[in-house]
């Protein structure tokens, strides 16, 4: 009878055990699946709204500044430093046609490598040189069309974005993901940043990845 007392109890509890670890983790495997589609949703969401959104509107100003400086050409310095023979703008003594122009945001051949880019950056603009470096790859392998141009601040915003899930899972918990992605990907600053050639989406990218960083830091010490 002991034997018989002793051995029926535990049995019983573990397989009870069992089927609660197993219930639980259905569960968790639900809600993560079901995370992941949302997060997958809106990412596709975002990919279709900016999408659209790069061919609305012709390059600005600052965006032919930033094809001007990943091809190698400084276009804004004094004019003591300027040198023609790395690619800067001269000041011509005669009017030329536009088209003669075009030149400073094309690549030369052979293409201006990473240390006149870097050079073209401190000569011209204030901001380091990363975005424009990685520019300069990037368009000698998709061109220098708008489109190409874009294109980088356009992956550069996707890719922020599950970084942003993360963050806002530690902070917020799960339910605080779809809120947090859905204001990215459809507030209008979100939208023009992503597809305008500048370094704004690269920022967000750099500045999610460094909040994680910090959380998980964090989290590490405590």
């Amino acid at each position: 009878r002991r034997r018989a007392a002793g051995g029926c109890g535990p049995p019983r509890d573990r397989d009870e055990r069992r089927n609660t670890e197993a219930i639980r983790m259905r569960r968790r495997s639900h809600i993560l699946s079901r995370s992941a589609a949302v997060l997958w949703a809106l990412c596709l969401v975002a990919l279709a709204i900016r999408l659209a959104a790069m061919t609305e509107r012709s390059l600005w100003a600052d965006e032919f500044f930033s094809l001007a400086i990943a091809t190698g050409h400084s276009v804004e310095h004094p004019a003591d430093r300027a040198n023609a023979s790395l690619g800067d703008y001269v000041e011509p003594k005669t009017p030329v046609p536009a088209s003669e122009l075009k030149r400073y945001i094309d690549h030369d051949r052979p293409p201006a490598g990473l240390r006149r880019v870097s050079r073209a950056t401190f000569l011209s603009d204030t901001s380091p040189p990363l975005y424009y470096l990685l520019l300069n790859v990037w368009t000698r392998i998709w061109g220098t069309t708008d489109a190409a141009l874009r294109s980088l601040s356009l992956v550069a915003s996707l890719a922020a974005m599950p970084l942003i899930a993360r963050i806002a899972r530690r902070l917020g918990g799960r339910r605080a993901v779809p809120p947090s992605l859905a204001l990215f990907a459809l507030a209008p600053a979100s939208v023009y940043y992503s597809t305008e050639g500048r370094m704004y989406s690269l920022l967000w990218l750099i500045v999610a990845a460094q909040a994680l960083a910090s959380l998980r830091l964090r989290r590490r010490r405590g």
